[in-house]
Order: C-alpha cells, then sequence, then structure tokens
C-alpha cells in the first residue's frame, strides 16, 4: 500500500472500528447508466485496470481498505474500497457502490433444520473440523465482522460470518443461523 492507503484488519475492526464498516453491500443499480447487476472489480484504482472479477448488486463484501486518489474530472478526490467477496474475488471498487450493512445480526437456529437446536457452536476456524467450544444461542443479537464462503461439512460451499458477541466470544457461524437484528440495536 502506499502512504496514502488505510488498510483495514478485520480484527482491529472488533476493538477500534465500527463493525458496521466490515461489511458492505454492493449497490450497483441506480447509480449510473451503465451499472445494472453486475459490478466488475479494479485490480488496482487506476481507471483501465480492470480485472476479471466481479460482484453482484445486493452481495454482501468485506471491506479490506480505504484509498483516496485525485479525480481528474473533478478536481477533488474519488474513494475507493479494497473489498473480498465471500466467493474470495478481491478488487478495487468505488466506495459509491457501496452501502453499509446491517453489523447487528440475531441467531435463529432454533428453525433450521435437520437438527432445530436451541445454540450452536461456533467454528474456530473456516475448517469443518476446527469446532471452538463457544456457542450462540437462538436469539442472541451478534455483531458480523466479516463474511467468506468455505467448505460445510458435507463439503458443499456455503457462506459464513465471523461474528463477535456482547462477551467478546469470536467465532465462525453459517450465514443461513444469521437474520437481521431489526429494531433489537
Amino acid at each position: 500500500c502506499s502512504k496514502d492507503c488505510q488498510p483495514v484488519v478485520a480484527r482491529a475492526l472488533v476493538t477500534g472500528v465500527s463493525p458496521a464498516m466490515a461489511i458492505m453491500r454492493v449497490k450497483s443499480r441506480d447509480i449510473g447508466p451503465h451499472y445494472y447487476e453486475t459490478l466488475f472489480l479494479r485490480s488496482s484504482i487506476n481507471p483501465e485496470q480492470w480485472s476479471d472479477e466481479s460482484v453482484r448488486h445486493g452481495e454482501e463484501v468485506t471491506l479490506l481498505a480505504k484509498m483516496a486518489a485525485a479525480d481528474d474530472s473533478t478536481g477533488g478526490q474519488t474513494e475507493f474500497v479494497l473489498v473480498r467477496a465471500a466467493s474470495g474475488a478481491q478488487g478495487w471498487v468505488k466506495a459509491e457502490f457501496l452501502e453499509p450493512t446491517t453489523a447487528a445480526l440475531v441467531v435463529k437456529c432454533r428453525d433450521i433444520a435437520p437438527r432445530f437446536d436451541e445454540a450452536i457452536f461456533l467454528r474456530a476456524q473456516l475448517n469443518p473440523d476446527l469446532w471452538s467450544q463457544a456457542t450462540v444461542r437462538d436469539g442472541e443479537v451478534v455483531t458480523a465482522v466479516t463474511v467468506a464462503r468455505s467448505p460445510g461439512l458435507e463439503g458443499q460451499l456455503e457462506d459464513f460470518v465471523f461474528i463477535v458477541t456482547a462477551d467478546g466470544t469470536e467465532g465462525w457461524v453459517k450465514r443461513k443461523f444469521l437474520q437481521p437484528a431489526v429494531g433489537k440495536e
């Protein structure tokens, strides 16, 4: 990174930066006449350096870094954000194409088949064999920090969210067990 680049590390987000900034949602519709369902990522903030990677409107991405660059057309600054999609795709987008997601989520495991449990174990890492002794209970409000895609128990790719509980417990949980905590913040 250059001196103007301000990296944001997921761990730092837990303690120093608002967790709402860790996970962003792509908003490519209604921004301009040429942006629809898919937004291509840039390999750098240079307008000519596009990558083959893309993200879709409404997709959640993890914020990795921010950088402001001179905008010759306006004489001002344009803010760029380095993001990583759950698929692993990584690249730069203009900040105007992102919006914060709800960082507060509520655990919903009692109604999820096949087990209908009152609590679920957290993963210590994104590895189906590395479980933590920590659990989260149905109805518990947690903070989302980052998203990723990893093999589930049966080897199929699933979306996971790294969460932090009110008491500081951390771990990975399948996205299907989380819902926005509307009205609970």
